[in-house]
């Protein structure tokens, strides 16, 4: 075909590899950004690979060439100078194939690819195709290509998620909000996602929304912004940034957490047409503050009233309704993000709506509600008491008090409460007393009130009888002085928005408080030695019978008493910090707790301190036979022992002691008791066959309650076990003692008991014979080591386990003042008759 015209070809730009120009996927002009203009951009990412097609064709269907441009002039190799790694064909397609193509269907075609150098910049860059006609006619077409970062090649699209609150988040990875599950990753054509991906959030996260069950806290609608970390460093974002996206994907991931379905939790029996009504509704926790909730008509499109809360996790909130006149329902509005309505996210709502409720017209024309407080103040409230309940209201004699009433009406609407004289004899007109006026005259205080509230709704007195804003009654003054109680009686008479009225009776009784009519008792205190009593413990104690706890002021220990009154001596230095009693010294104790009333009256009574006395230092052992042995962890039982002996240096705590043994099958074979100490105790053996036996020692067992000294010691029990066996030689152990079987400590037919060390030093014994016969002995003179002042007459020591060995040869343990014991040979004792 032979050319006649001037009109130029048409270069067209195509993504990939193309060799038909049907404008299928054809480049179209756009202004990236830092360009000057709009043109076809062929977008590069760095270290991606890439591929373009420029097809030229011509009406002649003869192009002779298209020339790849760089600033005005021809690219004289196929390297891009300036972007490096791209190249085109331009050249070689142009030795091969010209004047061979320029159809739509065989266009003059050649590539622009290559991998984008990490090193390049990121920008937008200028190149120029000029194409030849077969008369060389020619046109140079502008494009840009844009370089853009590596990241820039996937997508992040966020997820939408729908939960209620309080459930648990739907996508989490160790213990965390996971944004790889949240978001869909979107890799380029021919490319794989990379491994080694690092997963996060920007900024704010799911998480914060999270409480430690990983459960949803608050409702609302949330965008977050999830992030992938690439090996190279690349960041990839759901922030908005220009991107590949697919049409209709959204570039955040998205929560919206609906709040509990609000429940309407006022009785609306007789709400239908009442004016302000108050509604109360529970909404659940889970919403923030100053998130809405609102009562609706039946068909949702009419909002009669709403509220907000004024607090995170309100659980109720109460909607004043202007008027009711058909069926209602509530509705939750959470907030969107960033404190936003949610009605600015009209596809995702972020409300949920209650059940339907029906009210019904009142069926009485007044039903009133009367609710009378103390309104005292802190001195003077304990002297008034108010049962609603009773209709009653008790008054201290002579005492101030202050009375605020509350009066509503289930029309929501109270126009007058007025008080009035009640039956014989009347209180209202020391209750509700005249009271000057804001012109200076003087009314009765209801009638007061009653005028300026006309006076405030020029006179439609429509706006009080709710319960968030009552018709109030104030009652105040000085009750009646009466000696004794005495009934009065007062009235209120309501009218409602319908001006049906009702009358409301209560009784106030007047009751005098005189300390000597109370009924007061007091209790006793028991406590171990070293315990202080407190002294909310002794007040405790103190108990008022007959007298209402209303009417009394407090309870204290009466100190001024315990220091003027000599009955009470005893206790003054043992008073604690706080008026309590001291534990450090036994004893019985009378410390007394005052009571006041709020007549200003009181009375004392007398609580019982019982303080006991230290537990006995108890130590001592079987004595004779064969001793108990325990080696290698097994122990072999005493064998024939002659007694017990009890350390005689602790006798100062034991009051009592108490020797009892029992065979195996618990019947008792002897029973010893001492109200005074016996430090030891004999075994006799004819009452003995062999066998298995116990010896259970107890001290300071007292069971007398009326013996008040004894009664101060608790009791200690030790269990000895022991075997009788009388085919066993107890064995001679005293000198030339072959003769006496029978001799305690080692000597033939005698004893030694009561070792003891007098004021001079001196160790002194008492010496038991066979039959029996006590004489003292003197063993010698025991210096200590710091002189003769201490314990047991030494200066720092003390003797104990007194005992005489095999050679008969008496020992003592030597305790000196630091604790320290040491064995001590006193010297030889020969029994009598060895």
């Amino acid at each position: 075909m032979v050319k006649t015209d001037k009109i130029p070809p048409v270069v067209t730009f195509y993504t990939g590899h193309k060799i038909v120009n049907d404008h299928t996927g054809e480049i179209t002009a756009r202004q990236p950004q830092g360009a000057d203009s709009k043109l076809p951009t062929l977008v590069f990412y760095k270290g991606l690979p890439g591929r373009y097609s420029v097809l030229t064709t011509d009406d002649s269907k003869i192009v002779n060439d298209a020339v790849y441009m760089i600033n005005g002039k021809a690219d004289n190799d196929a390297n891009d100078d300036d972007i490096k790694g791209i190249s085109n064909n331009s050249l070689a397609y142009q030795k091969t194939d010209r004047a061979m193509h320029g159809s739509d269907m065989n266009p003059y075609a050649f590539e622009i690819s290559g991998t984008v150098a990490d090193t390049v910049k990121t920008g937008v860059y200028k190149r120029t195709i000029q194409a030849w006609d077969g008369t060389d006619n020619h046109k140079n077409f502008d494009f840009y290509i844009e370089v853009r970062d590596k990241g820039q090649a996937y997508d992040l699209n966020g997820k939408a998620y729908k939960q209620e609150v309080g459930t648990n988040c739907p996508a989490m990875w160790q213990g965390h909000a996971d944004s790889h599950q949240m978001s869909d990753f979107v890799v380029p054509p021919k490319t794989s996602v990379p491994g080694g991906m690092q997963w996060g959030w920007d900024g704010k996260k799911p998480d914060d929304n999270l409480d430690k069950d990983k459960k949803f806290k608050y409702a609302g609608y949330y965008e977050y912004i999830a992030q992938a970390k690439m090996p190279d460093g690349t960041l990839i974002r759901t922030d908005g940034a220009e991107r590949n996206l697919s049409q209709g994907k959204h570039d955040k991931v998205r929560i919206t957490v609906t709040p509990h379905k609000p429940e309407i939790i006022t009785d609306l029996t007789n709400s239908k047409n009442v004016v302000s009504k108050q509604v109360e509704i529970k909404v659940g926790k889970g919403l923030k503050q100053g998130s809405k909730v609102v009562i609706l008509s039946e068909d949702g499109n009419t909002e009669l009233a709403s509220t907000r809360l004024t607090s995170d996790d309100q659980e109720t909130v109460m909607v004043t309704v202007p008027k009711i006149t058909g069926k209602i329902f509530a509705k939750s509005i959470a907030q969107g993000p960033d404190g936003d309505s949610a009605s600015a996210h009209p596809d995702t709502p972020v409300d949920v709506p209650s059940v339907l409720s029906d009210p019904k017209a009142p069926t009485n024309e007044a039903k009133a509600t009367l609710v009378l407080e103390n309104n005292g103040d802190e001195e003077n409230k304990n002297y008034t008491t108010v049962d609603n309940n009773n209709k009653l209201i008790t008054i201290v004699a002579g005492k101030p008090f202050d009375i605020m009433g509350k009066v509503t009406d289930i029309s929501d609407i109270v126009k007058d409460t007025e008080v009035l004289a009640g039956n014989n004899p009347d209180a209202s007109n020391w209750m509700n007393p005249e009271e000057a006026d804001e012109n200076g005259q003087k009314h009765r205080r209801d009638r007061n009130y009653q005028a300026k509230y006309s006076k405030d709704t020029n006179r439609a007195r429509n706006t009080l009888g709710t319960q968030a804003h009552p018709y109030l009654v104030h009652l105040s003054g000085t009750a009646p002085v009466d000696h004794q109680q005495k009934d009065y009686h007062v009235k209120f008479r309501t009218w409602n928005g319908a001006d049906k009225s009702e009358v409301i009776p209560y009784t106030v009784r007047i009751v005098p408080v005189s300390a000597d009519k109370a009924n007061i008792t007091a209790g006793e205190i028991v406590k171990e030695y070293g315990q202080n009593t407190t002294s909310k413990e002794l007040q405790d104690k103190v108990t008022v019978k007959n007298i209402d706890t209303n009417l009394i002021d407090g309870k204290e220990v009466d100190v001024d008493k315990i220091n003027k009154d000599d009955k009470y001596k005893i206790i003054r230095d043992l008073l604690t910090n706080d008026n309590g009693l001291s534990g450090d010294k036994p004893g019985i104790y009378k410390v007394p707790v005052r009571v006041d009333f709020t007549d200003d009256s009181s009375k004392d009574a007398d609580v019982t301190v019982k303080v006991k006395y230290p537990n006995a230092e108890f130590e001592g052992d079987l004595f004779g036979g064969t001793e108990s042995v325990t080696e290698g962890g097994k122990t072999t039982p005493w064998y024939n022992p002659n007694g017990y002996l009890l350390n005689e240096f602790e006798r100062d705590s034991i009051r009592t002691i108490h020797y009892v043994v029992k065979d195996s099958k618990g019947k008792v074979v002897e029973d010893s008791k001492h109200d005074r100490l016996n430090s030891h105790f004999i075994i006799h053996d004819k009452l003995y066959t062999d066998g298995d036996y116990t010896l259970t020692v107890t001290v300071n067992e007292i069971k007398d309650k009326n013996n008040k000294y004894y009664g101060l010691y608790n009791p200690i029990t030790k269990v000895l076990p022991f075997k009788m066996n009388k085919a066993l030689d107890k064995g001679p152990k005293g000198d030339n003692g072959k003769n006496g079987t029978n001799g305690i400590n080692g000597k033939n037919g005698e004893s030694i008991i009561d070792p003891h060390i007098d004021t001079n030093g001196d160790l002194w014994v008492t010496v038991v014979d066979a039959n029996g016969k006590k004489t003292n002995k003197k063993i010698g003179h025991v210096k200590g080591a710091k002189g003769d002042n201490g314990i047991n007459g030494k200066n720092g020591e003390s003797f104990i386990d007194p005992h005489v060995d095999e050679k008969g040869d008496l020992w003592v343990t030597v305790v000196d003042a630091n604790g320290n014991k040491s064995k001590k040979n006193i010297g030889h004792v020969k029994g009598a008759k060895g």
